[in-house]
Formats: C-alpha cells, sequence, structure tokens
C-alpha cells in the first residue's frame, strides 16, 4: 500500500516537473495590476478577490501576514485598503485568513484574474480535486521573488478535503496568503500558508466569513487551459 502511493506520488512529481516548464514556457504572460490574486503585499502575498452586494471589494491574505482587524494593508508606503475579518491560531492549518476591504478609490485598479494562471472560475469542493492534480501558485517566496518568471510554480495536489488541502509544493516563506487554483479546471483550490503547500481552501474561509458577511462571493475571471 505505502509503496504504490509512493509510486503515484513519485510519478505525479516527475509530471509536475516536466509540465511545469512546458507550462511556464506556453503560457502567455498576463498584464498585472496592481491589486490582482498572486499580487504583493507587505512581506506576503494577496490571494482571490471578493465582494458582496453592497459592491465593496476584498481581497485575501494569509491571518498570520496581518496583525488584526482594523489595520491598514498595502506595500509600501502605499495602503490598499483595512483588514475587516482576522483569524490565525498557528495550531490549527485552516484557521489562517484575513480579509482585506479595498478602498473604494482604488476599484479601478483591482483586476480578479490570478497572475499568469488566469481564473478563477469558481470554488472547489473536495470531489473536485484528486490525488496528484497539478495545482498553480503565484507567490513571492524569498528564493522566487526577485526573479518574475519564478513567481508562477506548479504543485502536486496530495490530499484536499472541506477545511484544508495539503500538496507537494515549492511554497516557501513570502508565498503566505497566495492563491492556489486547481490547474485542471481553473477553479480556486486554498491559500498558501504553510511552508511546502498547505493551508485553507477557500469553500472553507468563504463559508466562516459568511458568519459576518453574508452575501461575501468570489469574484471569478476567464481561464484557458
Amino acid at each position: 500500500m505505502h509503496t504504490m502511493a509512493s509510486g503515484r506520488m513519485a510519478r505525479a512529481l516527475l509530471a509536475a516537473g516536466l509540465l511545469a516548464g512546458s507550462l511556464l514556457a506556453a503560457m502567455p504572460a498576463r498584464a498585472e495590476t496592481l491589486i490582482q490574486p498572486g499580487a504583493p503585499i507587505n512581506g506576503c502575498t494577496m490571494n482571490f478577490v471578493f465582494t458582496d452586494d453592497s459592491g465593496a471589494l476584498y481581497f485575501g491574505t494569509a491571518g498570520h501576514c496581518v496583525s488584526g482587524v482594523g489595520v491598514g494593508v498595502g506595500l509600501g508606503e502605499t495602503r490598499y485598503g483595512t483588514v475587516v475579518w482576522h483569524e490565525f491560531d498557528e495550531r490549527i492549518v485552516p484557521n489562517d485568513f484575513a480579509l482585506v476591504r479595498i478602498d473604494q478609490g482604488l476599484h479601478a485598479l483591482v483586476d480578479p484574474t490570478m497572475r499568469f494562471w488566469g481564473g478563477p472560475t469558481g470554488v472547489t469542493h473536495p470531489a473536485d480535486g484528486d490525488l496528484g492534480d497539478l495545482i498553480g501558485y503565484h507567490g513571492y517566496g524569498i528564493p522566487f521573488g526577485s526573479i518574475g518568471p519564478a513567481r508562477a510554480r506548479v504543485g502536486v495536489l496530495q490530499n484536499d478535503n472541506a477545511q484544508e488541502y495539503t500538496s507537494v509544493s515549492p511554497a516557501t516563506f513570502g508565498d503566505s496568503g497566495g492563491p492556489v487554483l486547481l490547474l485542471k479546471t481553473g477553479q480556486a483550490l486554498g491559500i498558501a500558508t504553510r511552508f511546502g503547500g498547505s493551508g485553507p481552501t477557500v469553500a472553507y474561509v468563504l463559508e466562516r466569513m459568511r458568519a459576518q458577511f453574508p452575501s461575501l462571493e468570489l469574484v471569478t475571471a476567464p481561464f484557458q487551459q
């Protein structure tokens, strides 16, 4: 049993290595706006864009990237918005998320399209992902962030359930908060919060935040495989 699982994972990792190079070479470069999934914020990475029935726009990041509700968030001296939801418990992997309401004057600079990959087309549920599926990252990990082409990376999904996903992925410090895309469908899978590739699923954080923001929804974007 262990040998079979190890063999499947080895084949998946080999496929990921081969496909990563071809994907990175083949995928067209996409225009980068200021605020979009995969963009940097101070020391971390933004994930997906959300909205509600008031017309407000939000983006997410990891809870450990900000200090709490009411805190201003941005890049350098540039402010993007204010934290309106914050959850971080280092003992519980999925409870690591923050939601930032984007300042209204910056709405024209928001693009919901994940950098490099495109999407998200929607939100995954556990039945959508399988062992060995390829997942796409775009982040500002310290070893990768200074080299533009290396910001987009490919990992391999190990497992996902109603609350969290695990993967074998080149996710490292600085990628925290970044978006994770299921590449076979373009759906938003999760949020990078742990070294090596694990964190809460987007479905889980949406469910939790709707206790305070009942009309909160993911903003989707086109995805082309």
